[in-house]
């Protein structure tokens, strides 16, 4: 019997066309970055000075590093050695880990314009018409340990513990200096060395906790009063905010939920998502155009009257869920629970209990009386009407209404003036279509979230500072889609390269007599 003879020697030619498959998701991230346009790119690199790595393929590995969940800088490097469909996609340029690191972190800023040209090749495809979208945030780790996170009162004993060290410094690199003979200076001279090393360390360390220190101060301000005293800011990454303990960012993402395309992305230092449908809803309607048969699904985490005014004022077609419908007033229109059926109950009554009459103005409680209009007043720029019943001294569902810090004897309603919009949303949640389309938001939506988290282990940011961050949540997004356009040509039938290229080469010259992306 006979034996085949390796062959150890490297044919360039032919090595990677013969060992990288030609529906390989390597071949795919190469052709579509080679169609993407990167003149801005190109011109961030001076014509004089030695040769770079071309900056194609280093935004090649990237992407396809970062649709593998590889965000560490050292194993790419290892991977660009090792891997025949690493090897492929950095030309065998082996770049190493400085290479790469200072590639990501000064090139951040152009990853928007790189995602939204992705999204074109799905719309210019026909892939989705983004016509159903659904918003949601997740919180993604800091680049930092919760160890650096003080409160007021932590920032000020490591202070006096670093001020210490410092003073202990001090006088041993005063003792250095003091040496008699010779011998003693010459040994003297490394541990000064290493002394004034360590007190330049703590000095700055020093430097940095007054700012910290004043950071916090100016974020207390901010918050609720019940909230200052426990607040912390992370020594490590400042713009951070703590969230069950760990330092973070609360990430949001619009996500087509046809194709499950991430369509915008952010990064925000809020802890809740209160705040930001409409700031997902412009940044959607700038990437894909203005389009009025849009629709939007978000869950209760964005449930807010300030948001409710928005989407009325703007005609948006959106169902938020409501995280405390028991909250809310039906109209008088809705059946109410008898006085007997709520005794039987043996609950406190809410505030679901009472009828909101719209024409009348006023409320009525299970026990038949009126709770009429008594003012209005200022809280937080929101006008908020008081209602307040007649007399409650012979219900007989006083003991469930009235609470025992109750001093007036009297039950009262407190009614924010845009309270309709809620009342409004919350019947529109009755609808089986409504309900319907918060279940496929999530069934899509959080998958999507789960995939970059888990699947792909991107559940933590390796660059620092808001800006930065931004940026990689959007490198991270690319990934995402990356993998999601490869699924779907695949589906299609759409490896053979001919056409891929050439379907390419035509969104980009519509993009280039364009002159926009979308």
């Amino acid at each position: 019997m006979g034996f085949l003879e390796p062959n150890r020697t490297w044919i360039e030619e032919t090595v990677l066309a013969d060992l990288v498959p030609a529906e390989a998701k390597c071949r795919f991230v190469v052709e579509l970055v080679g169609q993407l346009d990167l003149s801005a790119l190109y011109r961030d690199y001076a014509s004089q000075g030695g040769a770079a790595y071309d900056p194609a393929t280093m935004l090649a590995t990237w992407f396809f590093a970062y649709s593998e969940g590889l965000t560490s800088t050292r194993k790419l490097e290892r991977q660009c050695r090792r891997d025949v469909h690493y090897l492929y996609v950095s030309g065998r340029l082996h770049p190493d880990h400085c290479s790469l690191s200072r590639f990501r972190a000064r090139h951040l800023d152009r990853m928007p314009d790189y995602f939204l040209q992705m999204l074109l090749l799905a719309k210019r495809r026909g892939l989705t018409t983004f016509a159903d979208i659904g918003i949601d945030g997740t919180v993604m780790q800091a680049s930092a340990s919760a160890k650096r996170s003080k409160d007021s009162e932590g920032l000020a004993r490591l202070l006096d513990r670093v001020r210490r060290r410092i003073d202990t410094y001090l006088a041993r690199c005063q003792r250095e200096d003091e040496v008699e003979t010779e011998d003693e200076a010459l040994e003297a001279v490394e541990d000064r060395a290493a002394l004034q090393a360590e007190l330049a360390r703590l000095q700055a360390l020093d430097a940095t906790i007054m700012e910290r220190q004043a950071q916090l101060e100016a974020r207390k301000k901010t918050l609720k009063a019940e909230h200052r005293a426990r607040h912390q800011i992370n020594l490590t990454e400042a713009e951070a905010t703590n969230h069950a303990g760990n330092p973070g960012y609360n990430a949001q993402v619009a996500v087509d939920l046809k194709t499950r395309l991430i369509v915008s992305a952010d990064v925000v230092t809020d802890r809740n998502d209160r705040g930001q449908l409409l700031p997902q809803y412009e940044q959607v309607e700038q990437h894909l155009g203005p389009n009025p048969e849009r629709s939007y699904t978000v869950d209760a985490g964005y449930h807010s009257l300030e948001a409710l005014e928005q989407v009325a004022e703007r005609q948006i077609d959106v169902v938020i869920n409501d995280p405390t419908p028991q909250q809310r007033s039906p109209s008088v229109a809705v059946p109410m629970a008898s006085a007997a059926a709520l005794l039987e109950a043996d609950k406190p009554l809410v505030r679901s209990d009472f009828r909101y009459d719209a024409e009348a103005d006023c409320y009525v409680c299970p026990g038949g009386d009126q709770l009429v209009f008594t003012g209005e007043q200022k809280r937080k720029e929101r006008t908020l009407r008081l209602y307040r019943a007649g007399s409650c001294s012979g219900c007989v569902l006083k003991a469930l209404c009235l609470s025992p810090r109750n001093k007036s004897g009297l039950r009262t309603v407190v009614r924010d003036a845009q309270e309709d919009l809620a009342e409004q949303m919350l019947l529109r949640l009755q609808d089986p279509a409504a309900r319907d389309r918060l279940a496929r938001r999530f069934s899509t939506v959080e998958p999507v979230i789960g995939n970059v988290k888990w699947n792909l282990g991107l559940r933590r940011f390796r660059l620092r500072g808001l800006a930065k961050v931004r940026g990689e949540f959007v490198l991270m997004c690319v990934g995402h889609n990356l993998n999601k356009l490869f699924g779907l040509l695949e589906a299609l039938g759409c490896f053979f390269r001919s056409f891929v290229v050439g379907f390419l080469r035509a969104s980009l010259w519509k993009y280039k007599t364009r002159g926009a992306l979308i």
